[in-house]
């Protein structure tokens, strides 16, 4: 039974260090893969309720709109509804950029969590070396 060479062993820490990297690398990946997808859904599930917000103060506008008797009275409420709409959209706008602010500090928060958890595993080369030491001690 034949001894693997000193370099041979390195060869294969070194191949094996690489693959546990890459291996953690794409579990990282995956893990921020799965937040931007929770993420693009809290995003689309806003923008319904923004569209259905929307959606409703249009509705009783024409509801408004059909109940006036002359031209000018519906002339001046279309005015005074398209500025109440124009201030519902700029307050979904805003409202909307902060969620995206909001969302792009937690994606940050979420890697940089991902990255301390990666960063504290113990590397394969320092596994091998203490299970060689280990080994070395045995009677």
């Amino acid at each position: 039974h034949r001894q693997p060479t000193r370099e041979a062993m390195h060869h294969m820490e070194g191949k094996q260090a690489r693959l546990a990297s890459q291996t953690t690398q794409e579990a990282m990946q995956h893990i921020e893969d799965l937040k931007v997808k929770e993420i693009a859904y809290q995003r689309l599930v806003l923008e319904k309720q923004i569209q259905e917000s929307t959606d409703r103060v249009r509705a009783l506008h024409a509801s408004r709109l059909a109940q006036c008797r002359t031209q000018a009275e519906s002339i001046q409420l279309q005015a005074l509804l398209e500025e109440e709409l124009a201030g519902v959209e700029a307050e979904a706008r805003q409202l909307l950029e902060a969620r995206t602010r909001a969302w792009q500090a937690d994606l940050q928060r979420w890697r940089n969590t991902i990255q301390l958890a990666a960063a504290s595993l113990p590397s394969l080369d320092d596994t091998y070396r203490d299970l060689q030491v280990r080994v070395a001690a045995l009677p």
